[in-house]
């Protein structure tokens, strides 16, 4: 009737729940071990449940009361399901088995049997006139209800059968495995229909087109990389590899122009790849060990790739010949990023530095140290001033790269940092991690102006969108994540507003201590989205919200006071 949900947990309960106001209505307990399946009956007056104790048990949505209870298999029951006579019971087990029960009595009716794996689950047809059932076997068996016959075994599935169901007029037959994929199969013939293949659920590698509508993954279960629509989720193109058995793919990067596309390769190769048609373009071969970083140049003519040979090379995009090699790390090769004027890149690496290299000169720039771990991602400002590199000892730190001197280091993070944005104004940056967290930063402050997690999901990609509205976060689980930037920000244009307030009657007016104990400098720049400079006074700037307060400096204090505007006809 659509008033209730029944649960089934890991505690060895059933619980009912009143849908309109959340509350449970019943606990169910009798169960010794886990409740691994639970149905209704037709009437929704009685709850069935199955067990890892073996049991299928009945009882009374209306009193919480237990009716029955049926010792059904030796083994854990997977999968319970009622009539829609509401005469019978189904359940399947551990046992490979599954077993129809009298409703009213709770005796055996019959067994089905021909499962060469556990039965996960099992369902009636609309009429009841057939049982539909996926097992561990990578079958789907449909069942003659009256002569307990296999009718229709499907084949398809390469791995465990998860779950089975019929479409409400019972001309479709769904299932679900351990494969990602779900398949349509015909009831009357058994043929596919359809197949849905899911996301992968390890992805090890991802990058975002310029644009941030598309996203590309590499994973570890084959050697090809995926092309995909970030606003519905739509598999738009699979790049596909080499068959080789180490050849995964490592790294994953788009042209600037988003026409195309490099992949690093574990067999040493990057590859080229038109997104247009998914045809590969070109195999760059030259290193000796696995491709884990790659970038193309601001005008798409070059790519630069990092290595586990400890190795960068620059290579010829039209040719796909090697133009420079960068040689002088000590350990692997991370991850690479180009200048915006294309003239320099910077490598980072595990021997715990980055590397700023002029390919105009052909030389070593400048050597960035001081990260206590590897440096595993970097980044480059589009203003061209300042470099980024985030190291496994859990920090962000920002250098200048026209003198390769560290201006800042940002920490807080509870694990190593992979992953490294700019904002297209260079005003912001994200950086993410192992601890399953972005934080956007200003790079004038300290302290983080938003921090968001993504459930125990590693951060493999940050983007912003170039219009600078969304920031775009993609995880090892193969999901994206879309913020709008107004929100995370709350209208914060140069930082964080992290302030203690107190009151003070001699002055009469609110005291402001900042968090960070940085005086804030409101003189010629905003302190905030809704404030705008009003007046000029000689040793201090004054700034105008747009209710009519007055955030004033005090000087050596090192606090703000925040006081009533003058009228209008004062000012």
């Amino acid at each position: 009737d659509g008033l209730t949900v029944l649960s089934g947990g890991w505690d060895d309960t059933a619980r009912l729940w009143d849908i309109e106001t959340g509350q449970q209505l019943y606990m169910f307990v009798r169960h010794t071990d886990d409740v691994e399946s639970v149905a209704y009956s037709p009437d929704s007056e009685v709850a069935v449940t199955g067990g890892r104790d073996g049991f299928v048990r009945l009882w009374s949505t209306q009193t919480g009361r237990l009716l029955k209870s049926i010792e059904a298999h030796p083994s854990p029951v997977k999968s319970v399901s009622v009539s829609p006579d509401g005469l019978l019971i189904i359940s399947a087990g551990n046992d490979g088995t599954i077993r129809v029960w009298d409703f009213a009595t709770g005796a055996e009716v019959k067994v089905l049997s021909g499962h060469g794996g556990i039965v996960e689950s099992a369902v009636f047809s609309p009429d009841g006139k057939t049982v539909l059932s996926g097992s561990w076997d990578n079958t789907v068996r449909v069942w003659d209800f009256e002569s307990g016959e296999t009718g229709l075994i499907l084949e398809g599935h390469t791995d465990n059968v998860l779950a089975v169901a019929f479409s409400p007029d019972g001309s479709s037959i769904f299932s679900a495995g351990d494969d990602h994929s779900v398949r349509q199969w015909s009831t009357g013939t058994g043929g596919a229909l359809n197949s849905f293949i899911g996301r992968d659920t390890l992805v090890h590698v991802m990058a975002f087109s310029p644009d941030g509508t598309r996203a590309l993954t590499g994973n570890y279960y084959d050697n090809n990389a995926r092309l995909w629509e970030v606003e519905t989720g739509r598999e738009m193109l699979v790049l596909k590899g080499s068959t080789g058995s180490g050849d995964r793919v490592q790294s994953v990067a788009f042209s600037n122009s988003g026409r195309m596309a490099v992949t690093g390769n574990g067999n040493g190769d990057a590859r080229l790849w038109n997104l247009s048609t998914g045809d590969e373009v070109n195999v760059l071969s030259g290193h000796q060990a696995f491709v884990v970083a790659a970038a193309f140049s601001p005008d798409d003519t070059r790519v630069i790739t990092g290595s586990w040979d400890n190795t960068a090379i620059v290579w010829n995009v039209p040719t796909g010949q090697a133009e420079f090699i960068i040689e002088g790390h000590d350990d692997w090769i991370s991850s690479v990023a180009w200048s915006p004027d294309g003239r320099y890149v910077i490598t980072g690496s595990w021997d715990r530095s980055a590397k700023i290299w002029d390919l105009e000169l052909g030389r070593l720039t400048f050597t960035l140290g001081d990260h206590l771990n590897w440096v595993e991602s970097v980044a480059w400002s589009p203003d061209g001033r300042n470099v980024l590199t985030g190291s496994w000892d859990t920090a962000t730190r920002l250098w200048i790269a026209g003198t390769g001197e560290l201006f800042k280091t940002f920490s807080g993070q509870n694990g190593g940092i992979n992953s490294l944005a700019w904002s297209p104004d260079s005003r912001h940056f994200m950086s993410g991690g192992i601890d399953d967290t972005m934080w956007l930063w200003a790079p004038e402050f300290a302290t983080p102006v938003a921090v968001l997690s993504y459930n125990a999901a590693d951060l493999l990609a940050l983007a912003f969108t170039p219009d600078r509205q969304f920031a775009l976060a993609g995880t090892s689980n193969c999901r994206i994540h879309s913020h709008s930037l107004q929100a995370v920000l709350g209208n914060t244009s140069s930082g964080p507003v992290e302030f203690s307030a107190g009151f003070d009657p001699l002055r009469q007016s609110i005291i402001l201590a900042n968090r960070s104990r940085r005086p804030v400098q409101t003189n010629g720049l905003e302190f905030s989205a809704n404030l705008k400079t009003w007046s000029r006074l000689p040793r201090e700037a004054w700034s105008l919200s747009s209710d009519g307060t007055v955030i004033v400096p005090a000087g050596d204090e090192r606090q703000l006071f925040l006081r009533a505007a003058p009228a209008p006809d004062q000012r």
